[in-house]
């Protein structure tokens, strides 16, 4: 009998990078951060195969067209004015904070209540004080979620590079004192010698207000995972401790480690979005199209699609 012919495989196009400099291709397409075959019409807000004809094709269409249109109009529109005050003024909220700083030293959360009545009748003329609109939930959110924060930011920035110890549990035991110093300079020692001298590099600190640091942070310790995993692997053995423990066994179960790796690389999309934000020089619709596409990205990672 004759050989049966193998059957072909079908050849699937990929996203090309060539087409971000094409002059019919640059201005519209995006790549699928999911899938390497399929690229999105950033104007029609529609999926398309990775196929420059079907991409040609698509750019013909009057559905497209009118797409460009209506972004062509907007873009050419000039900028909304604002027409709005802000709510609270600067002198307001700067009295605000000093209030909630001064209650946060020295008494209960409490007396803001009664203490917000009485400062308006002090000066009657004084459109700060009549302003002032502070009361014992506001306050604690302020003290929690602005103090709090800032002064963190202002005391690890005091520290700066200087040696110092975190002490856990026990600290008017002096021995515990020597025991932090000891273990940080046990893991540069054992860095150095996992990594051909090279010195490990410090873990970016956290705080309320410095959100964007979780990506260095997060992206340090995935960088220095075996060394840290070794390392607690160490100090539970030897040293008996019950902190190094449950980051032994955190760190050798594999799921929190693809959890962190898939945070580092959204946060590094959300990182380079914001970094758009903060620019002076870029257009509203571009930026409202950049989010929408980040977010119907992170979507498809996290969303189960219907069945």
């Amino acid at each position: 009998m004759p050989k049966e012919k193998e059957d072909k495989k079908k050849y699937c196009q990929k996203y090309t990078n060539a087409w971000e400099t094409d002059p019919e291709l640059k201005d519209w397409i995006a790549r699928d951060s999911i899938n390497d075959t399929l690229v999105t019409c950033k104007y029609c807000r529609t999926v398309l195969k990775a196929h420059k004809k079907d991409l040609l094709r698509h750019a013909k269409t009057e559905k497209h067209k009118k797409a460009v249109s209506l972004e062509k109009s907007a873009k050419s529109s000039r900028l909304i004015p604002t027409i709005y005050k802000p709510i609270i003024s600067e002198k307001t909220k700067l009295g605000e904070i000093k209030i909630c700083a001064f209650i946060a030293e020295h008494t209960a959360v409490l007396t803001v209540d009664h203490l917000i009545e009485l400062l308006p009748q002090l000066d009657p003329t004084s459109d700060a004080l009549k302003s002032l609109k502070l009361h014992r939930t506001k306050c604690s959110m302020i003290i929690k979620n602005v103090l709090g924060p800032s002064l963190l930011e202002d005391l690890i920035e005091e520290i700066g590079e200087f040696p110092y110890s975190i002490i856990i549990d026990e600290s008017t035991d002096l021995s515990t004192q020597k025991v932090f110093p000891k273990r940080l300079e046990k893991y540069r020692d054992l860095f150095e010698i996992m990594n051909n001298n090279r010195k490990p590099n410090k873990i970016a600190g956290l705080s309320g207000t410095r959100w964007l640091a979780r990506y260095e942070a997060i992206n340090t310790i995935l960088e220095q995972w075996d060394e840290l995993k070794l390392l607690f692997s160490i100090a539970k053995s030897e040293h008996k401790c019950f902190m190094a423990e449950q980051l032994f066994d955190i760190m050798k179960r594999l799921p929190y480690k693809a959890f962190l790796i898939f945070l580092k690389n959204e946060l590094k999309q959300v990182i380079q979005l914001n970094l758009l934000f903060q620019s002076d020089d870029v257009e509203p619709i571009k930026l409202f199209e950049d989010l929408f596409l980040l977010y119907k990205n992170i979507l498809k990672k996290l969303v189960v699609p219907s069945q």
